[in-house]
């Protein structure tokens, strides 16, 4: 019967109705595709929002300062933490959900990949054992350790396929060099930049150092957006580590009216 109805159906007002379906379908599948990326780098907003996130691994000897300054500053942030985080130092994972923080998935040993197997595996064993210590699902987001993610693009899409959501670093300094290493930069000369030249709405990605800071310097400065990151572990004496500008770093979007986000919005 249903058959009989449409056949009657002039073959003008046919192709119309093919026509809009497949526009429609078309639509829906590009915004879903803009909405949902393979990867975030930076996050689009007419307000000024600013993305604090931290990288947990086999060291936890800033953790309770970073936790201490977000408290101060009742500002909110996203740490990623590795399975090996959550077997070596459970109560800080408590910790970081107890001043309620997001946490995303760093992988569980933290080591370079080459296929999409080992890559899942080592997500879904993180995400047990988070789920076992604390009685709660993981966000599905996650963050490739080293960012060889840029090299290795089959690495987002089969996440994205597996229903995880990539989030990236648009700001970063290179914090794990020692000061015999060239590329050193104290923070001092860091926070300078940042108050003063630092200008990321030029740029996709800003990777800050002593060869590099100059590429990025200018007479205003913009932050909106970005993705800033950390390190919960240390790597330099005396609280010298990147880390340790971020009481400083919070405090001047602050006073320049930035808001900290988190990334749970951002689960497919």
């Amino acid at each position: 019967m249903n058959k009989n109805i449409f056949c009657i159906i002039p073959c003008r007002i046919r192709f119309f109705l093919y026509l809009l379906c497949f526009s429609l379908f078309f639509l829906f599948s590009l915004s879903s595709t803009l909405s949902n990326p393979l990867n975030i780098l930076k996050v689009k907003s007419p307000q000024r929002n600013y993305y604090l996130t931290f990288d947990c691994h086999d060291n936890n000897e800033n953790l309770n300062y970073i936790l201490r300054t977000l408290k101060k500053h009742s500002a909110k942030a996203t740490f990623f933490i590795t399975g090996y985080f959550i077997k070596k130092f459970p109560n800080d994972v408590k910790n970081i959900l107890k001043n309620r923080h997001i946490i995303g998935n760093h992988t569980l040993t933290h080591r370079k990949f080459s296929n999409s197997r080992s890559l899942l595996y080592e997500i879904r064993k993180t995400e047990q054992l988070f789920k076992k210590l604390t009685g709660k699902n993981m966000t599905k987001i996650w963050r490739a350790p080293y960012l060889q993610h840029l090299s290795k693009k089959w690495m987002l899409i089969s996440m994205k396929n597996a229903g995880y959501q990539h989030i990236d670093v648009s700001l970063f300094s290179t914090d794990w060099i020692t000061k015999k290493d060239y590329r050193y930069i104290s923070n001092k000369r860091f926070l300078r930049i940042f108050k003063n030249r630092l200008d990321c709405s030029r740029y996709k990605r800003i990777h800050i150092d002593a060869s590099s800071y100059k590429w990025y310097q200018s007479s205003k400065t913009s932050y909106n957006g970005i993705i800033m990151l950390m390190h919960a572990g240390k790597y330099r004496k005396f609280k010298r580590d990147f880390v340790y500008c971020l009481d400083t770093v919070i405090g001047h979007l602050k006073k320049n009216n930035y808001k900290f986000m988190t990334f749970e919005k951002f689960e497919i």
